[in-house]
């Protein structure tokens, strides 16, 4: 043990110069040393009374090695335990609540009712959690390590803080609504989500991908692609002549998923053109409908000639 105090009765403390130990005593003539521990005082005007403080060799206050208790992280679960491990044995009378502060997207949390075990390995349970991490939120467990002390009696240092996110509300998410008819077989389908926020400007966990589902005429619907929650578009070709469907499914980081659509979102159908033809008749069409009526009379000597694009 290391002498690191001296109090004289009347209060007055020794300065630390003034203190020291040894282990032997050198003796003259050439003898050995005589091993023996010994405390070399040096005073003035002593009162004759002294309380003495000896620490073992740990001078360093407790640390926290780790956290544990929410896997995954963000989690859909209220957390009731936390587990924290300690580098070294505390003095259990300093870890109370008081040494404890919670806060819930960055506002302080009052949490009276927390249990504090001891659970072996310098590691302790913190229970009683879940009746204040039950809302969708970000969280933070904060420690103050000045409150604790170890069996030495030295205090820790600052603050550590485990912090984890609760998400339990599924994303939504729709395909951008298609023109009703397509020229080309190959066409962009594009989607829109959000998550919602855990309280006004505090965002979620985010989007982290949407499913997309296709399906053809009267069939049912397929999986046909998924894009990361940061991509909204896509390219789809599908078949003249057919009309096709399609809905989307928005996943969060937490792993809620949206349910799917009772109707899609977007329906599209794509065209099958016909080879044009030139007839043998020309008319003047008064009303410009494209109809030869009654009273349009056809026109004679009209010459009409096709030309290749390129060829003249």
């Amino acid at each position: 043990f290391r002498l690191t105090k001296v109090l004289r009765s009347d209060g007055v403390e020794i300065p630390i110069a003034n203190f020291w130990q040894t282990d032997r005593t050198f003796i003259c003539n050439g003898q050995r040393p005589i091993v023996e521990d010994m405390i070399h005082l040096l005073d003035f005007d002593s009162t004759g009374s002294y309380t003495l403080t000896f620490t073992n060799g740990d001078v360093d206050g407790p640390q926290v090695v780790s956290f544990a208790g929410v896997l995954p992280n963000p989690t859909t679960q209220a957390i009731d335990v936390v587990g924290i491990r300690f580098n070294e044995e505390l003095n259990q009378a300093s870890f109370g609540s008081d040494s404890l502060l919670i806060k819930k997207n960055s506002v302080t949390v009052v949490t009276p009712g927390l249990a504090i075990d001891s659970i072996g390995n310098n590691t302790y349970r913190i229970s009683g959690l879940s009746a204040y991490t039950a809302d969708d939120a970000n969280y933070e467990l904060y420690v103050d390590l000045s409150s604790l002390t170890d069996q030495a009696g030295n205090p820790g240092i600052g603050l550590r803080s485990y912090r984890w996110t609760k998400d339990a509300t599924a994303p939504s998410s729709q395909t951008h609504p298609l023109p009703e008819n397509h020229l080309y077989p190959t066409f962009t389908v594009s989607v829109v989500g959000s998550d919602p926020e855990f309280s006004a400007g505090v965002a979620g966990t985010g989007i982290s991908r949407y499913d997309i589902f296709v399906a053809e005429d009267a069939g049912p619907f397929s999986y046909y692609r998924s894009l990361p929650g940061g991509t909204t578009s896509t390219t789809f070709t599908g078949q003249p002549g057919s009309q096709y469907r399609f809905y989307s499914v928005a996943r969060d980081a937490a792993g809620n998923v949206e349910a799917a659509p009772e109707q899609p979102d977007a329906v599209t159908t794509i065209l099958n053109p016909q080879p044009a033809s030139i007839g043998n008749q020309v008319w003047l069409d008064a009303n410009g409908n494209g109809i030869q009526d009654d009273g349009e009379l056809g026109k004679a000597g009209v010459a009409v000639r096709l030309f290749v694009a390129g060829q003249g």
